[in-house]
């Protein structure tokens, strides 16, 4: 097989995002293959494509649609092969996901969905990841997600007294906010029970509502979301316990246990939801602790709080397994292994499959909650401009346009991805009839 040399990476995030860093950028340094920006300051650079051996898509990238047409139609002219990234179910987001409710993305599923379809082989995190992409393209690799140690090292701690103040550690973005919401209670009650003991640091999310009245809390807005600087912040927080609350959702069920990894880097021990991804990877008692009922997470921080011992064995069991398992440079040569198999088979053609009806029916739902959204934007838009006749009518103009413009583009997306088929295009057609009306 031949040695990859050159890899052309297309992301519009004009920073490292943790899935970048870690499933990217980091394998390709440790392997000595050069990465080739595909895009500078927003702009797509098609030329590179030339240069390289193979393509990486980005996961988000074909949110932009025009612009990823026309990467995997020049790639595959030139007869090199695309490869895109996922680490999430993006296609199965729950309807009530806040990526779905507070922003446009639902816009950006359809081209999504095309994309997984137009390229030549698609990487994933977890095998029950790769049961879900396999039914839109034929050529899936599981390539899990590690601890980068590049970026992290494992931070060891000291044995505290038995009565020493306890904080307890969480970390993500707002999008977890329903999962803490899910163990409010027992937070609530574990607060109460140890009274000024306990303190919180919530990092990227606020706490749980009510928290702040039973316990010292302390919030941390996200400051960044370039990883290898959050990673750097993260460290200077001093902290004893963790917690890795996940609802029981078919999207959840597909994520990774990156947190385990981080947390335990972090010098954390830590209670996680007792499902998929860390149902199978934590070792309940001995590298961390899974909990599902209210009184299992009550009961399990309760034992982590009140005992430094347990806490220190839990640790040292975690690193060990984290050293010894999941490491991504005891890893990287997997990496390789796909790519120069990717580059080997070569272009293949557009999956014909048939697209399941549901899928399309949930994708439609999506582009209606972001056309919801949409307009809620434009009315707020209206309403900040309603003092002023002149911006009113200007304002006016511009919606128009917008609407035409966002009618169009789905048009033109939809058009593209399911003409293949009439019948199980109407979903989304039922969605673009409401968009007309707007």
């Amino acid at each position: 097989m031949k040695n990859i040399e050159k890899v052309a990476y297309f992301s519009y995030s004009p920073y490292r995002l943790a899935w970048e860093q870690i499933r990217v950028v980091s394998p390709l340094q440790t392997l000595g293959i050069d990465l080739i920006e595909g895009v500078n300051q927003g702009q797509v650079n098609l030329d590179v494509i030339e240069h390289a051996d193979l393509v990486i898509l980005d996961r988000n990238f074909p949110g932009g649609f025009n612009q990823s047409l026309k990467v995997i139609d020049v790639a595959h002219e030139q007869h090199k092969p695309i490869i895109m990234d996922m680490d999430d179910d993006l296609l199965g987001l729950e309807f009530d996901h806040p990526d779905l409710i507070n922003t446009s993305f639902g816009f950006e599923l359809v081209p999504a969905l095309y994309a997984l379809r137009a390229v030549d082989a698609v990487t994933v995190t977890t095998p029950q990841l790769k049961s879900v992409i396999a039914q839109h393209n034929d050529h899936v690799y599981v390539l899990p997600n590690y601890l980068d140690d590049t970026v992290w090292s494992m931070k060891s701690k000291e044995q505290p007294e038995s009565d020493s103040p306890v904080t307890l550690l969480y970390f993500g973005t707002r999008s977890h906010k329903s999962d803490l919401e899910m163990i409010s209670e027992p937070l609530k009650a574990m607060a109460q029970k140890f009274s000024e003991k306990v303190s919180f640091v919530f990092y990227g999310v606020a706490a749980p509502e009510g928290l702040d009245s039973v316990a010292d809390v302390r919030y941390i807005p996200t400051v960044t979301h370039e990883y290898l600087e959050f990673a750097r912040n993260i460290r200077k927080f001093d902290a004893d316990i963790a917690f890795a609350p996940l609802r029981d959702t078919v999207f959840n069920h597909n994520k990774s246990p990156l947190k385990y990894f981080e947390y335990t880097a972090l010098g954390l021990p830590c209670v996680f939801s007792k499902i998929p991804p860390y149902k199978g990877v934590v070792e309940d008692g001995q590298t961390g602790f899974l909990a599902s009922s209210s009184e299992e997470w009550f009961d399990k921080l309760t034992r982590l709080i009140e005992d430094p011992v347990l806490r220190k064995t839990t640790l040292e069991h975690a690193q060990e397994d984290v050293n010894k398992n999941h490491l991504l440079s005891k890893h990287t040569d997997d990496w390789g292994k796909v790519y120069s198999e990717v580059h080997e088979r070569g272009v293949v053609s557009k999956s014909e499959r048939a697209i399941n009806l549901d899928l399309l029916n949930r994708l439609s739902r999506h582009v209606g909650v972001a056309a919801n959204f949409q307009a809620h934007q434009v009315e707020e838009m209206n309403n900040a401009l309603h003092s002023s006749e002149e911006a009113r009518i200007t304002q006016g103009a511009e919606i128009e346009a917008l609407k035409v413009a966002l009618h169009n583009s789905q048009l033109e997306v939809v058009d593209y991805a399911t003409s293949t088929s009439w019948k199980i295009t109407r979903p989304i057609r039922r969605v673009l009839r409401k968009l007309r009306r707007r």
